[in-house]
């Protein structure tokens, strides 16, 4: 199913918070330090610190579990190369969350986001290796992480709305559908009878 991208309007629609420019500047460093495998490095951890996560990830086929590995690693690297532009990075952030409402199927769950949130948080800062004041690095990533997940949760929650009103449409619709044609099979049924019925009175 492709996901319902078009919206843009969430509960955080008000102005986005803007990320200092010296927070951009930690944040462009570390970016600059990590390898190709980021994403799945903070997967990795993720499933490190919970159990259901790591059954979650577990049970994914290959095709999926790249997926999810390669839709993290996008969704970071467009994040930073808008990093100057919050307005943008609500936008990729909540399509994000869209996405992921997709992955309900799957075993996905909204909490694995505050797990996700701290996963990326710390591998992050791991990558600034003390070339900045420790909380300068933790604050740039928190108040980054922040600004991401507050729109990532809002896209998730409204695509999950949607599709959850989409399956009750296409519920009525078939029971409807059903219905009708119960009534058509009991009409065939009784027409021999009614035709029987309108001859003998004749």
């Amino acid at each position: 199913m492709t996901p319902t991208l078009q919206r843009s309007s969430t509960g955080s629609s008000t102005k986005s918070p803007s990320i200092s420019p010296n927070s951009q500047s930690i944040i462009l460093f570390c970016m600059d330090n990590a390898r190709s495998d980021i994403g799945l490095r903070i997967i990795q951890r993720m499933a490190h610190k919970r159990d259901d996560f790591a059954q979650f990830y577990g049970n994914l086929s290959n095709e999926q579990s790249n997926e999810l590995v390669m839709e993290l690693k996008k969704f970071l690297t467009d994040i930073v190369r808008n990093i100057g532009n919050s307005e943008k990075i609500r936008q990729i952030s909540n399509r994000y969350g869209i996405e992921q409402a997709h992955k309900r199927s799957w075993g996905f769950k909204a909490d694995f986001f505050s797990l996700l949130a701290d996963a990326l948080t710390t591998e992050c800062v791991f990558l600034d290796g003390a070339a900045h004041q420790p909380t300068e690095t933790i604050e740039a990533w928190a108040t980054l992480v922040e600004l991401m997940f507050t729109n990532v949760r809002d896209g998730y929650y409204m695509e999950t709305r949607q599709l959850r009103r989409n399956w009750q449409n296409f519920n009525s619709q078939s029971n409807l559908s059903s219905q009708s044609d119960q009534s058509l099979d009991g009409d065939s049924l009784q027409s021999p009878s009614s035709l029987h019925h309108m001859f003998t009175t004749v």
